[in-house]
């Protein structure tokens, strides 16, 4: 029995390790192995072997939100029941900062509907470290449409991120969330055989979250299932390793697709990649669009998401300058996002007109999380960076907590008007940002305001964490020290 074993240090030698010294029951013991499988989560075997790994987005390095469980009896109906509460960020990485956070966390507990019965002991960490792989998950790559090679298994879900504070995220994020309103479309990606093996050894993989993916899937393959069948793939690629005594990357890889497939672990792809299949709230399931007759009926509705990715992927720009002068308000306004999106600003005009009434109307391809008309108009004109809307950017700072009156009706995303006036805010900073960096002659002027801004003492923003209208997390500092970094280039 070494179930309880705490590991101390790896055994290697050059490019393989021979085995792992553990610490049992006080005792110091050697165990030998000729492939070993790091199934930790957050990759901490991986680490003390000084594999590279990452985690984080790239402006600041920050994970998304960490959930605390509150455990309750309903005021009616029998039993007990909980609810998911995020409540912060933390480094998954480092104890000292997640004991810390779940003593703060208990400090805060929300209100429950019902009679509290006390609170979880762990944290809900969704994200820790990723291997630097022989091969990579990337978001990019599946708004591309591009196939993975030697794909071993596959996730399926949302691309399910609790944060709010979208604008911080890389373009393909926010593209996904802010541009398209895509949050609750459900997405398969493929993950494939390099994924699982880090660059620095030839019998070893890993089983989990900690896999070679890039921020932003991290938000979607992270889920039980994905992660049983990541497990199963890891196990087969060491038996395979093993038997046929050769590195994990050299494995036989149509035995072990064979073995995968009869398994289930792997299956064929569909008709398509993206679907959404939640009803609800007088909304309909959507089908990826098969052809550009169905691409026109979505383009013309609030639930325009899966339309935009197929013009994107099937590149139908002129379709979409075409489609500008629609009659239909939300035709026009969609083909100028998609326009927007792939780098043309035919219509800026329809976006403009959406930005300067602030307007409140929620696009509703997602069962939740969705923009208004007005936030994902501000994303997509900051994406083409146009001189003209300078001053349309530097506005919203300008009016500041008069945003709050632009609040929609409450949903989970926008729950406080808090939630509207940092949407507005931290988006514009970001077009800001991207304005000077295209025209320097801009600089001056842009800086000008946001440091005058974000540098008072005096200047604060919020926004309410999901499921914590209760709790609103401070973002002053990081939207100073995203001003500050954008200045530095």
């Amino acid at each position: 029995e070494i179930c309880n074993a705490i590991m101390l240090a790896w055994i290697t030698k050059e490019r393989s390790v021979s085995g792992v010294l553990c610490l049992l029951e006080g005792k110091p013991l050697q165990i030998a192995c000729r492939f070993l499988i790091d199934g930790t989560s957050d990759g901490f075997a991986v680490h003390m072997a000084q594999c590279q790994t990452e985690m984080g987005r790239a402006f600041d390095g920050r994970t998304q939100p960490f959930s605390y469980t509150l455990l309750f009896c309903p005021e009616k109906g029998t039993g007990a029941s909980f609810t998911n509460t995020d409540f912060g960020y933390v480094d998954a990485g480092d104890m000292e900062k997640i004991s810390r956070a779940i003593l703060e966390s208990a400090g805060k507990v929300c209100p429950v509907p019902g009679l509290p019965l006390g609170e979880t002991s762990l944290l809900g960490v969704r994200e820790g470290r990723h291997i630097i792989g022989e091969d990579c998950v990337r978001w990019p790559d599946f708004i591309a449409g591009k196939p993975a090679e030697k794909p071993v298994t596959f996730s399926l879900s949302n691309l399910d991120d609790h944060g709010k504070d979208i604008a911080f995220e890389s373009p393909a994020h926010a593209d996904w969330l802010a541009g398209m309103s895509m949050w609750g479309a459900v997405v398969r990606l493929d993950v494939p055989l390099g994924a699982l093996i880090p660059r620095e050894y030839d019998n070893l993989c890993v089983a989990g979250r900690h896999l070679s993916m890039d921020h932003d899937c991290a938000a979607q393959l992270r889920m039980n299932r994905d992660m049983q069948r990541i497990g199963e793939a890891a196990g087969e690629i060491a038996a395979l390793s093993v038997l046929h005594d050769c590195p994990a990357t050299e494995i036989p890889y149509e035995k072990l697709m064979e073995t995968l497939s009869s398994s289930g672990c792997w299956q064929e792809k569909g008709e398509t990649d993206a679907w959404d299949d939640r009803r609800g709230d007088d909304r309909h399931a959507q089908s990826y669009p098969g052809n550009d007759e169905e691409m026109l009926s979505l383009l013309s509705g609030d639930q325009p998401g899966l339309a935009m990715l197929y013009a994107l992927r099937e590149k139908k720009q002129g379709q979409m300058q075409a489609l500008l002068s629609s009659e239909n308000p939300w035709t026009a306004f969609n083909a100028a996002s998609v326009l927007a999106l792939s780098g043309d600003a035919a219509g800026k005009d329809i976006l403009l007109s959406a930005l300067k009434n602030r307007d409140r109307t929620l696009l509703r391809t997602g069962r939740k999380f969705n923009m208004t008309k007005g936030i994902a108009s501000l994303y997509l004109l900051g994406r083409l960076s146009l001189p003209v809307c300078e001053q349309s950017f530097l506005d919203i700072w300008e009016e500041d907590t008069g945003l709050l009156s632009y609040a929609p009706p409450a949903d989970e995303f926008f729950c406080r008007p808090e939630d509207t006036r940092f949407a507005y805010m931290s988006h514009a900073a970001r077009a800001l940002l991207q304005l000077a960096k295209a025209h320097p002659s801009l600089r001056e002027n842009i800086f000008a305001l946001l440091e005058k801004k974000t540098e008072d003492p005096h200047f604060q923003i919020v926004y309410s964490l999901k499921g914590s209208e209760n709790l609103l997390f401070d973002a002053t500092e990081t939207l100073r020290r995203f001003v500050r970094q954008g200045k530095r280039g």
